[in-house]
């Protein structure tokens, strides 16, 4: 028996190059967010797990794309360097991929306080999760968004009086009632009409809110 010889030989080199593709993003996929889907299988949040597994599929398709190119041009016969090449191509790539977005720092962001988030320790609410959501915790593209919030009420009744108050003296502020977020008791009130903002453009807000008389705090609160 010859030992030296490649039984993978018949194989096309695009598809040992996208076989290592193909693993290079289920190594990305166990690194990101198996934890958390497997949780989620256990808690049977299978809306979550098949957002998570939607994301991972696609992610997989296109380094699959990436693996195959990689093999269809590399000059080595081996099968075995193929999908190595392959799969080191695309781990390249989604290493590099956090360095093609700004670096936030988070120290230059207030949130919002304890007492007006009123969330509970065992909460784990996974509601606003996407498929896109998922493609940007496997490529680490996580951009954080921010709301501007200056009052948190436990009555939707008082929130609506305390936004309608602001914006007969601020109406440039924009003030709403967003309503309660995922595990929280209370009703917000947003400047900006409650949109998740850049951190900059929240910065800005928050700071031209804190201008405004009778308006105690503003805080930002992070994107769910």
């Amino acid at each position: 028996m010859d030992v030296d010889k490649d039984h993978l030989a018949d194989m096309p080199k695009w598809r040992a190059g996208a076989w290592g593709g193909f693993a290079s993003s289920l190594a990305q996929f166990i690194g990101t967010s198996s934890v958390e889907t497997v949780s989620a299988l256990f808690d049977t949040d299978f809306v979550f797990v098949m957002k998570s597994i939607s994301a991972f599929g696609i992610a997989a398709f296109g380094l699959g794309v990436l693996g195959a190119i990689v093999g269809r041009f590399c000059s080595v016969t081996s099968r075995w360097t193929i999908f190595l090449a392959g799969a080191s191509a695309t781990a390249i790539l989604t290493m590099a991929a956090p360095a093609l977005k700004p670096l936030v720092k988070m120290g230059e962001v207030s949130f919002i306080s304890t007492a007006n988030a009123a969330t509970s320790d065992n909460c784990n609410d996974r509601a606003g999760f996407t498929v896109a959501k998922g493609l940007k915790n496997f490529f680490g593209l996580n951009d954080p968004q921010y709301r501007v919030i200056i009052g948190s009420f436990k009555r939707a009744e008082d929130a609506n009086a305390f936004a309608r108050k602001v914006n007969d003296g601020s109406p440039e502020l924009k003030a709403v009632v967003v309503g309660k977020a995922p595990c929280n008791d209370h009703y917000a009130v947003s400047a900006g009409n409650g949109e998740y903002l850049a951190p900059s453009d929240a910065k800005k807000l928050q700071a031209k809110v804190l201008e405004v008389d009778g308006i105690a705090g503003a805080f930002l609160s992070p994107e769910p």
